[in-house]
């Protein structure tokens, strides 16, 4: 398979199973060890391994690398980052014709929808609607402040509804948010709590400081010295 230098590329999958989206520089890479692309039977591109653990790098034990705009064959760099399983779930689209986070019920012989948003298999009820639309406003309400930018957002141009959470609502998630227990160890000081985030620890002037992050990365740059203080 022969590559053209580009800016960025479609590059037909050797099993004519799709194109897929690269970077020149990956291109390259790829041209100079002579690998073909296929694509898996979970639809992700593939030369000896996955692609976007080649293209950023194999994470840590029990952390994925999640494709942004949710299309297994962009493996741009700017459309992968390292994440936990709780950040990569979050991001996956619901089927075709249906809404996130939105169960249809019958009550008293008529139809209404409710909305819901789980957090370590605890769910949590977000109001019960007539539209299938106002619960799925609902989710993105409560996934904005569970998932932060990992969010899957059903209505991603926006939604004209009066509608906000409940205040003691928005406490209980930032509650759960905040609770963990059994943390794992991703990296050297860097902790992986139950709600998704990082819990980094260094030593300054003999005391022990920690911090919280998002994301892998910025934990390991403020534990090494190169993140913001």
């Amino acid at each position: 398979m022969n590559f053209c230098y580009v800016e960025m590329a479609e590059v037909k999958l050797s099993n004519g199973k799709g194109t897929i989206l690269l970077d020149d520089e990956i291109l390259v890479s790829l041209n100079k060890l002579g690998l073909k692309l296929t694509k898996d039977k979970n639809g992700y591109a593939e030369l000896r391994g996955k692609l976007h653990h080649f293209v950023a790098g194999k994470p840590e034990k029990g952390l994925h690398v999640d494709h942004i705009n949710r299309n297994k064959l962009d493996a741009r760099k700017s459309n992968l980052r390292v994440c936990t399983p709780f950040q990569n779930s979050a991001n996956v689209s619901p089927r075709k014709g249906s809404y996130r986070g939105v169960r249809k019920i019958k009550l008293k012989n008529k139809y209404s929808y409710y909305g819901r948003i789980t957090i370590s298999d605890k769910a949590f009820h977000l109001g019960i609607f007539s539209s299938p639309e106002d619960a799925a406003y609902a989710y993105d309400l409560a996934a904005k402040i569970v998932h932060k930018e990992f969010a899957y957002i059903n209505f991603p141009g926006g939604y004209s509804s009066d509608f906000s959470l409940p205040k003691e609502l928005v406490k209980e998630l930032e509650k759960a948010l905040t609770e963990y227990t059994g943390m794992k160890t991703v990296a050297p000081g860097i902790f992986l709590r139950r709600n998704g985030s990082f819990l980094a620890t260094k030593k300054k002037n003999a005391r022990k400081i920690t911090k919280n992050f998002d994301l892998l990365q910025s934990a390991i740059e403020w534990r090494n010295g190169l993140g913001s203080k």
